[in-house]
């Protein structure tokens, strides 16, 4: 078969939905039977990095995957018919196609593989990848607006995929449950750990602790600055652990700075946190990699996670974390002791010295980081993958 691996956009600010398409992509580096084709504009240097790797992946250049502006015309003047066409009650729409399909035509596409929370308009099957409707779980964290538009959103890939993929059997529950999809329409693939980012540096590679300017000791968060990854609740933590235990624990913060980063800016200022809490933003992975590697711990205060990288690097690179109790994350450390109530700043608190301070707690959790790295690095995506472009592909010849 022949697979367009649709990432037009994919880039550093895309988070752990970047790290889950490269990985997902370095996981079927390993497929001989299929032949891949990626849309990509070529400005993402991990995936570039796959790409340059496997030079039997083919690259589609940006010249040729671009989107013509007539074609936008044609495929927003069908969906307006289409509109038109609903307002009147007839019973039959127009299918959309759009760009995608140039592009499948060209390479002789039999599936459509887009590893995000995105379903392009096209006539060949699409497969796409759901990673969380959180919007449903945690709806005080969305306006009204935000909460109809990814309904609006979230609905048309449930309309329009042929398949859709999820990390994480709760995600699949959603999937059922929320948008009407048939069991067998929506599969789990595991994550693909077997490769990961960090594994191309060694002790050696380590950034000075001094060249990067951080503090003798701190605790290290790796997370864009959503509302759901619960920095709030963090920050509230740390305070209290500086009032009640006469502690200061230093964070340190990495990830994009979206539009609530000045909303977090204000808090840091409310608590006197500002020598405390540092801001590192988007950095490169060498950088990351050493920032890993001298901390004391990571803590993980998200309310909301498909499934967290920060988590699974953690316990590949032997640093001891803490983390929320909710959806993929117990499955994923396997041990009650490392968790807390994400809602709770005074467990956090509690665990947070505890993962600082307590020698016998660190061991432990690293002992059990040491167990389950190696159990996760068994798993693979690719079986399973292969498996649902074969159902998508059965679908279209029906």
């Amino acid at each position: 078969m022949n697979i367009l691996y649709y990432v037009p956009h994919l880039s550093q600010a895309s988070g752990g939905i970047r790290q889950y398409a490269c990985a997902m992509l370095e996981a079927l580096s390993e497929d001989k039977e299929n032949t891949y084709f990626v849309v990509h504009n070529g400005q993402d240097d991990i995936l570039m990095g796959i790409l340059h790797r496997n030079p039997h992946i083919i690259h589609i250049s940006p010249t040729v995957g671009k989107e013509r502006w007539y074609e936008r015309l044609t495929t927003d003047g069908t969906k307006l018919v289409n509109q038109i066409l609903k307002s009147r009650k007839k019973g039959q729409t127009l299918r959309i196609g759009s760009y995608v399909d140039r592009l499948c035509q060209r390479y002789k596409i039999d599936v459509v593989h887009c590893p995000y929370q995105h379903a392009p308009h096209t006539l060949r099957p699409v497969i796409a990848t759901m990673h969380d409707v959180q919007e449903i779980h945690l709806p005080e964290l969305f306006t009204p607006a935000e909460r109809a538009e990814r309904a609006v959103i979230f609905m048309g890939i449930a309309e329009r995929a042929t398949h859709i993929v999820v990390s994480f059997s709760h995600v699949k529950h959603d999937m059922v449950k929320f948008f009407g999809r048939k069991l067998d329409s929506v599969s789990v693939c595991p994550l693909n750990l077997n490769k990961m980012w960090f594994d191309e540096f060694t002790e050696s590679d380590l950034l000075s602790r001094q060249g990067l300017d951080l503090p003798n000791s701190y605790c290290l968060y790796p997370a864009a600055t959503w509302p759901h990854k619960n920095h709030k609740t963090l920050f509230e933590a740390l305070a209290l652990i500086r009032e009640s235990y006469g502690h200061q624990i230093n964070l340190i913060c990495t990830g994009h700075k979206n539009e609530h980063y000045d909303t977090l800016r204000t808090q840091i200022d409310s608590l006197a946190l500002n020598n405390q809490v540092h801001f590192k933003g988007v950095i490169d992975e060498h950088t990351l990699y050493s920032l890993y590697k001298h901390a004391q711990a990571v803590v993980i205060p998200t309310l909301y996670e498909a499934g967290s990288y920060p988590l699974f690097e953690s316990l590949f690179l032997g640093i001891p974390v803490v983390c929320s109790g909710v959806t993929s994350l117990p499955e994923t450390i396997a041990d009650p002791t490392f968790l807390f109530n994400p809602w709770d700043k005074h467990q956090i608190s509690d665990l947070l010295v505890k993962i600082m301070t307590n020698s016998e707690y660190r061991n432990k959790n690293l002992q059990i980081g040491q167990l389950r790295s190696q159990e996760l690095r068994k798993q693979t995506p690719l079986h399973s993958i292969k498996e649902v472009y074969k159902k998508a592909r059965a679908y279209d010849n029906v």
